[in-house]
């Protein structure tokens, strides 16, 4: 027992249930905090009061301490690692495990109860039970009537000592037949990032396991969502199949394509599929990535931007960038077909390898030099699987440009850029005269389309025809025949001109034009009408009415404004009689109704809806003082059948500039000299009015911004730095919303920030500031090397913290040992050195080396580091350190065995053992057991509350010489993160070895 502030030194008097029991004061003991050692009293059941107090102490003692002691009966049975719950499907309950349990024939009932919540007791049929050493492990049948819920397993059993009652509680009856989620993966995935002048849409591939999920799926009968939107199904995979009976048998993976997400946090996936009536659902949080443009940049390299979009990653791995000099350079190895018209339009296929683009978007085709260069179109880009900027191979469709009629072999440049730096590759591309073939082709019809109309009107045409024979001047009409929809062939109405290449030419007819299409033909006479062609013009109906402008296109939200409409498409007799109403919806959803003043026609000349105008005039009333935010309204005129035409109005808004928020609101202090800019993370403040009102309205917000030189001020005991926000980081939303980015500077001492947000000053506008936000500087989680340590002290032990201000003397620091709840102080380490690892003005480190004492039991403490050389103590740092007592093999089976290894076992050449203390295995391969220099395999195992129980395999004698061996158990396996650790780092732990 360790008692704070016992009389010291001196010796104690301890009793146990009123009487003197054997006592001392363990040497670790001190004036702080002395460590009590006694023994109980054997035969005494219940709580039992403990006194202790010094020995010279006269009752009354004022300086005792009292407090009561359980003392158990160890006759009643104990349950080893009790079973949580089981499926209600499932004919028996799982195997429970006893220990200290009757032997056989000498009890005389046993009695295994389920007692649900409501107080509900089911009887269970025990079947005989099975032993192994000094465990007994029961089978007990599942009742019938067993439901779903929370159940306490009570287990009798009557002995000669009486009747002894030991209880699961929580036990959890579940329906083994329904579908959930077992697993999924990753739990963190990237948003959309940015990287040499690329936003790169981040996909990253989920994959979640299902229990019970429906079998033999197609991919498309699955279907996943996020939120309202669909999620693309890779794969849908029956990892484990079984019958429709079977208890929390079948697993099947589904894999999901992650959408590209903006902004950050947790989006919950949902999958469905036939048959489920409920879907499954499980979170993925979304995080910002590295900002891998400035990690690459500090490399002197660029962002493999290909790398990161197959394999989407938030962490700063170098192993994202490039060096330039390893981005491939672009060979073509095949050109299909190698010659074209010059008229272009031939889609040429390349065979590339080496190319490092992946879209369409990134390559530039140019043909020719100089002033008679002319520049292709790229169709498709598809890069063979695996294909990266250092290496691939792949095939691009390109259609060539047109290029002068008496062009021939033309050399064509494939070009792209990754980042600044360029690759290209070149071919030769034969063109060829337009004239060939026998079919008078429509090189370019004008208009393309035309609208229906309901009235005789003439249509006027401009055709340009290719191979067709250059005509002599002067143009004879009737040298080219057309024929405008069901009408004969007529000669044209002009011809304007004709060269080897083209001729083009003017129609006119008479005609009604339904809604559908307009067929046209036209020929060459000298070369006849079987030559003709046709073309398909797209005859539109007319289209919806819409406004072509507003004047005045906004106005102050507390004025009323008369606003002139200019609208198109409505019917050539369209009068004020025509609208029935009009009204406005302000931005923040308010609704009024809106005068109609008049209905003026400004094109009367026109007889057809498509090209009539009306000029509609209204009049808007002033807004309500909840619709005083400004922003875009909505108008709309409404006819007898509803809503007519629409069109938007931005009213001015009021108000000062704002921090709406911002994120993220710390970041690390620097913990690597060579690296600082590497904890330097992009804050991002949302605003709005900034930095003024009116550009909300306008979508200016930004330009002004950028063109006040916005800075963001981060500022500290009087000390201010100023942060430039670069344009190219700004973002407005359609609500007049920005978003502003900077770099917060790195730092080498912990504590808080002030930040403002503000803008220069600009002509007849003064200088604006936003009210102060608070940003913070954390320090990393310190580097505790090992973790953890025996309860009977000596661990040497590593301490890295940062962020510290002033780096203390060996003499001031104390390390002091706290209980984890009560926060008493048990003992202290002792400080063996404190190493100031400080680099002026980029890194505050301290390391500590000491050496952990003695504790009483084990457990995870808080060590704190404490400042107590100044005249007030002061926390420095602190960290948690955990204590385990150490294993030790507290029984052994079969202690002797022959030099070839045959022992007493049933089996004739095992032994088993148990190891108190010991971490709980999930397979024999968490152990490595040794006899002397032999390793020898584990057999079967059982956990139980504090330690193990193994069977393991004698091997023969080394040389099989007789004589007494160390039988050596260590644990192997993979223990849990530490409290307060990180899943997925690394932690170094003291090694737990039993031996006999």
């Amino acid at each position: 027992v360790q008692i704070a502030y016992l009389s010291y030194p001196g010796t104690v008097l301890v009793t146990f249930g009123g009487e003197e029991v054997t006592s001392s004061v363990h040497p670790s003991s001190n004036k702080k905090a002395s460590l009590v050692i006694f023994n109980t009293r054997a035969g005494l059941l219940g709580a039992i009061p403990v006194v202790i107090k010094p020995k010279k102490c006269q009752d009354p003692c004022a300086d005792q301490v009292q407090f009561a002691f359980e003392s158990l009966d160890a006759t009643v049975p104990e349950l080893l690692a009790p079973p949580s719950g089981m499926a209600k499907q499932q004919p028996k309950l799982p195997k429970i495990t006893l220990e200290k349990f009757p032997a056989e024939g000498t009890y005389s009932s046993l009695l295994v109860t389920m007692v649900a919540s409501d107080k509900t007791e089911l009887a269970c049929t025990v079947q005989p039970v099975d032993r192994m050493g000094d465990l007994t492990q029961l089978d007990v049948l599942t009742p019938a009537a067993l439901v779903e819920g929370g159940y306490s397993v009570r287990i009798s059993v009557t002995d000669s000592g009486g009747l002894k009652t030991v209880s699961i509680e929580s036990f959890v009856v579940y329906d083994g037949l329904a579908a959930k989620v077992v697993s999924y993966g990753p739990a963190m995935v990237p948003t959309v990032a940015s990287a040499g002048g690329r936003l790169l849409q981040l996909q990253s591939r989920v994959s979640a396991t299902m229990a019970n999920f429906p079998q033999d799926l197609s991919l498309s009968s699955v279907v996943a969502t996020l939120g309202a939107d669909n999620v693309r199904v890779l794969q849908v995979t029956d990892l484990v199949k079984c019958s429709a009976v079977a208890i929390d048998c079948n697993r099947t993976r589904v894999t999901l394509l992650a959408p590209a997400l903006a902004s950050p946090g947790d989006k919950t996936f949902s999958v469905s599929a036939p048959g489920m009536s409920t879907p499954l659902t499980f979170a993925i949080t979304f995080e910002p990535p590295c900002d891998f443009q400035a990690l690459c940049a500090a490399k002197s390299q660029l962002v493999n931007y290909r790398r990161l979009l197959d394999a989407p990653t938030i962490a700063c791995d170098p192993a994202y960038c490039i060096k330039a000099a390893d981005i491939s350079a672009p060979e073509i190895l095949r050109v299909s077909p190698t010659e074209g018209f010059v008229v272009g339009g031939t889609l040429v296929t390349l065979q590339v390898a080496g190319l490092p683009a992946f879209s369409a978007a990134d390559i530039k085709v140019v043909a020719g030099e100089g002033v008679t260069k002319a520049f292709g179109e790229v169709v498709s880009l598809t890069q063979e699987p695996g294909s990266s900027l250092t290496s691939s191979k792949g095939e691009l469709i390109l259609r060539t440009p047109a290029v002068d009629a008496l062009s021939e072999l033309v050399e064509f440049t494939v070009s792209t850029k990754v980042d600044s730096e360029s690759r290209s590759a070149k071919f030769f591309f034969d063109y060829l005269p337009a004239l060939s073939g026998l079919t008078t082709l429509f090189m370019q019809v004008s208009p393309a389309s035309m609208y229906e109309t309901t009235e005789s009107d003439t249509v006027s045409l401009a055709l340009s025809l290719g191979s067709v024979p250059r005509l002599a001047r002067p143009f004879v009409l009737s040298d080219i025949m057309v024929k405008v929809g069901a009408g004969a062939y007529l000669a044209v109405s002009k011809i304007t001109s004709s060269d080897r290449v083209s001729t083009t030419v003017n129609v006119e007819a008479t005609t009604t034009l339904p809604a559908g299409t307009l067929s046209i033909s036209a020929y060459s006479v000298s070369r006849g009408v079987a030559t003709a062609s046709v073309h398909t013009v797209t005859v539109d109906a007319s289209p919806a009415p819409s406004v072509v402008g507003a004047y005045p296109s906004d106005g102050s939200t507390d004025l009323a404004h008369t606003i002139a409409v200019t609208v198109q498409y409505v019917p050539p007799a369209f009068k004020l009689s025509d609208l029935t109403s009009a009204q406005l919806v302000a931005s923040q959803k308010g609704k009024y109704p809106v005068e109609i003043l008049s209905v003026e026609n400004k094109n009367t000349k026109c007889k057809h809806t498509y090209c009539s105008l009306f000029e509609v005039k209204v009049r808007a009333p002033a807004l309500n003082t909840t619709d005083n935010g400004g922003g875009a309204a909505r108008f709309s005129a409404h006819n007898a059948a509803g809503a007519m035409f629409s069109w938007n109005f931005t009213y001015v808004a009021s108000g000062k500039p704002e921090v709406l928020g911002f994120s993220p609101k710390w970041q690390y202090v620097v913990s690597d000299e060579n690296n600082a800019a590497a904890t330097s993370r992009t804050v991002t403040v949302f605003l709005t009015n900034f930095p003024r009102p009116a550009c909300t309205n306008t979508l200016a917000c930004k330009a002004d911004a950028v063109r006040r030189q916005t800075h963001v001020r981060f500022s500290r005991d009087g000390t201010a730095v100023d942060v430039l926000s670069p344009s190219e980081s700004m973002r407005e939303t359609a609500d007049g919303m920005l978003s502003i980015q900077v770099d917060a500077p790195a730092k080498a001492v912990i504590g808080a920030e002030s930040l403002t947000v503000w803008a220069a000053a600009e002509g007849e506008l003064l200088r604006v500031e936003t009210d102060v936000f608070s940003f913070s500087y954390r320090a990393p989680a310190r580097a505790v090397s090992p973790v953890d340590g025996s309860v009977a002290g000596g661990t040497l032990v590593t301490v890295k913290a940062y962020g510290i201000d002033a780096i203390p003397a060996q003499s001031d620091v104390l390390v002091s040992i706290n209980d984890g709840t009560t926060e008493t102080v048990l003992s202290s380490a002792n400080v063996l050195a404190v190493t100031d690892n400080t680099q002026a003005g980029l890194v505050a480190e301290m390391t500590l080396s000491l050496s952990m004492p003695a504790v009483a039991s084990a457990g995870v403490f808080t060590c704190r580091v404490k400042l107590v050389g100044a005249s007030t103590e002061h926390l420095i740092t602190d960290f948690l350190f955990e204590y385990f007592i150490a294993p030790v093999v507290s029984k052994l089976e079969q202690g002797d065995a022959t030099v070839t290894g045959q022992t007493a076992a049933t089996d004739g050449a095992s032994t088993a053992l148990r190891i108190s203390n010991f971490p709980a295995i999930a397979s024999g391969a968490d152990v490595a057991v040794t006899f002397a220099s032999v390793a020898s395999p584990v057999l079967a195992y059982v956990n139980f509350k504090g330690g193990v129980w193994l069977q393991v395999r004698v091997p023969p004698a080394v040389d099989l010489a007789p004589g007494v061996v160390a039988l050596t158990v260590q644990f192997t396996g993979a223990e849990p993160v530490p409290r307060g650790g990180v899943a997925g780092d690394t932690y170094v732990r003291a090694p737990k070895v039993a031996s006999v």
